[in-house]
């Protein structure tokens, strides 16, 4: 047997009693009383979803009078006691309901169900599911409750009617005469009604989130929240739409309760464990065994591991105009690339993976959507769900379509994504990172061309890329690596060789640890910084065949050195950092074909005809050296033209004197390699 509203009352009151009495003794009428909605109390709202806040409120007043009723005032044990029961008597008394009618009641609840398990098998029933807001409606208006009156002369009826749950008001026929009744204007009570669409809060980032309708009204219609995480209490409902001539079911939740809540942390490091790992990766076998713990299945790729580890970490807030940072690999078929961004949702709760070309309906950043209204509206897409401070895994990005390719170029760089709806500019923050893989534009690099036709992206985009890795060049000993391990057999390097340090839940926990420290950037970096910039920017800047080198490459080595420092959990990034970072930048020049950079800043050699003959034209350099690592022009200048890397002497020579300006120093009457 169902209990009453009475009894229901007298439970509520026990139970606060029982567990809260240090609560009671000092709760006042004009406070604000939280109410956790557990198991048992899911029953509660099951059976009086209207009245729960009501029922609620007595249970405390009886708890209030009960409390209190143990004693007389004067013979509390202390002072302050008989204080606090003086205060409340004055504002209301214990037996006063009205002034305890004033009393604010907040429900908590906790979650029932998941998004999958909402459909017909609950239909009817209360539940509590979380979710992300991914459009919402404009809010219309609904007539709550209305009096209605018969128009025959002869009767004098007239009645309240209240809607359904579907919000529909449905006028009766007079109980007397059968005639219509008709709505008196004076007796309805209005309200507003929105409908939102919620999407699945599951990190199953290999598949489309599910999402549903939900209906909210009153105090729970929302201004703009899309991208906000939600706790939705009601009820599954079907609605049977007749409207367009024809039967539609529309499937969707009606809210009673709704209120935003925050991202759930996962167990923290603990500080002990965190400092441990700390000096781990202080040497450099150390700091390899940490990159290896990110998908230790794939061997090798420990420059792109490092370079996506920065991008887990994030650069330092200040100082530099935005923390993300996004990391490019493009490179043949075969090479590893989508498998090492699918393991990124393994370490990063908030990402998804997901193919380039068959990006959702709603885009990358705002698209537009149909809603159960019929109406179409902003929806956002993963760069406004994912944050703040999500990871974005693109793969084939060469695939991607123009609309979305513009959506990247704000969100990499600004931060937000803009759309113009129904004549009004919507902005919504993207505090993502983008870890993106792309072939080449030829379904292979092809060496007779630059980089820039292979890759094929505008340069608005490549330069929105902190780091850029290729992936062509072959790596014999790494291939024998990665076949000696699949059929089971030793290590043949000892670097090869090198445990994982962390498992990926402690990885995960480590890198949420550093996050804490926002280390500043020590003069002497600062000025290591600049210089390596204004040495790459003049070697390789001018060049067509190459990424952009803009001021965006300093704001990138900046954030590329504080999530250094971060990993390191340093209070400020100093020139080991930038070393470290230079040594990364330097390695990741050299996986381009035609590129090869000798040392940080200091000797740049790079092939810049669009030529496959122009492999060889160092190579030939290389073999006319003499003892002392010189060779002369003309020697050069005639063995080129004799293996017809040029038709004649005078383009020998005039390319000669252009590669003196890059690859090449003068000494004396010769030229130094």
């Amino acid at each position: 047997m169902s209990k009453t509203e009475s009894a229901w009352s007298d439970w509520v009151s026990e139970k606060i009693q029982a567990e809260q009495p240090d609560k009671l003794h000092t709760l006042r009428p004009k406070h604000t009383y939280t109410y956790t909605v557990d198991d048992d109390s899911m029953e509660l709202l099951k059976a009086f979803p209207d009245k729960i806040e009501a029922i609620i409120r007595r249970g405390i007043c009886q708890g209030i009078r009960q409390h209190w009723g143990k004693w007389k005032v004067r013979d509390l044990p202390t002072e302050k006691e008989r204080t606090q029961a003086l205060s409340i008597a004055n504002m209301g008394g214990f037996n006063d309901t009205d002034a305890w009618n004033r009393l604010t009641i907040k429900l908590l609840f906790t979650p029932t169900v998941q998004m999958c398990e909402v459909g017909p098998e609950i239909e009817g029933e209360s539940m509590v599911v979380d979710g992300r807001i991914i459009a919402a409606s404009a809010k219309i208006g609904y007539i709550q409750e209305a009096l209605v009156y018969c128009t025959t002369d002869a009767c004098d009826t007239d009645r309240k009617v209240f809607c359904s749950t579907t919000l529909r008001l449905k006028i009766p026929k007079c109980p007397e005469c059968g005639v219509k009744m008709q709505l008196r204007e004076d007796g309805t009570v209005t309200d507003y009604v929105q409908t939102i669409k919620v999407q699945d809060l599951s990190t199953d980032s290999m598949h489309k989130p599910l999402d549903i309708s939900v209906k909210v009204v009153g105090d729970n219609v929302f201004s703009t929240w899309i991208g906000k995480r939600i706790r939705i209490a009601g009820t599954f409902l079907t609605d049977i739409d007749l409207s367009n001539g024809k039967q539609e079911h529309k499937q969707y939740v009606f809210a009673k309760y709704v209120h935003e809540i925050q991202e759930v942390e996962s167990v923290p490091m603990t500080e002990i464990r965190a400092h441990e790992i700390r000096d781990a990766i202080q040497t450099e076998d150390g700091f390899t065994s940490l990159l290896k713990s990110f998908a230790p299945a794939i061997e090798g790729k420990l420059l792109q591991k490092e370079a996506i580890m920065y991008s887990f970490a994030k650069g330092a807030k200040s100082a530099i105009r935005r923390q993300h940072i996004h990391v490019l690999e493009v490179g043949n078929a075969g090479q590893g690339k989508s498998e090492l961004i699918k393991a990124i949702p393994s370490i990063i709760e908030r990402s998804r993976f997901i193919l380039a070309d068959s990006a959702t309906a709603a885009g990358l950043g705002i698209g537009m959507v149909k809603m159960d209204t019929g109406t179409m509206e902003a929806a956002g897409g993963p760069l406004v769900m994912l944050s703040p401070n999500g990871h974005l895994a693109l793969d084939e990005l060469d695939k991607m379509s123009v609309e979305n390719i513009d959506s990247l170029n704000s969100s990499m760089e600004n931060q937000l994504v803009t759309k113009t709806v129904a004549g009004t500019d919507l902005t919504l923050p993207s505090l993502v990172s983008i870890i993106a893989a792309a072939n080449p534009k030829f379904g292979k690099w092809d060496e007779s061309h630059g980089a820039l036709e292979n890759i094929d992206f505008k340069d608005t985009l490549l330069s929105r890329f902190d780091i850029i890795i290729c992936s062509v060049k072959t790596n014999d000993i790494l291939e024998e690596e990665i076949a000696r391990k699949n059929l089971g057999m030793g290590s043949i390097t000892a670097q090869s060789g090198i445990p994982a340090l962390l498992k990926e839940i402690e990885l995960m926990q480590y890198i949420k640890y550093c996050d804490k420290f926002n280390p500043t950037i020590s003069e002497e970096a600062k000025k290591m910084i600049l210089d390596f910039y204004l040495k790459v920017r003049k070697e390789l800047g001018s060049d067509k065949n190459f990424k952009p080198i803009t001021p965006r490459e300093l704001d990138g080595l900046a954030r590329l050195v504080t999530a250094r420092a971060k990993l390191f959990q340093k209070a400020e990034a100093d020139t080991d950092d930038v070393e470290a970072i230079m040594k990364l930048k330097v390695g990741a020049m050299n996986t381009f074909p035609g590129i090869q950079v000798e040392s940080a800043g200091v000797q740049m050699t790079f092939m810049s005809e669009s030529d496959d003959k122009d492999k060889t034209k160092l190579d030939i350099i290389a073999s006319l050296k003499d003892e002392e690592g010189t060779v002369n022009r003309e020697e050069v200048v005639a063995e080129w033209v004799d293996k017809g890397i040029y038709k004649t002497i005078k383009r020998a020579d005039q390319e000669f004197t252009e590669l003196i300006g890059t690859a090449v120093w003068l000494r004396g009457s010769r030229y130094k390699a």
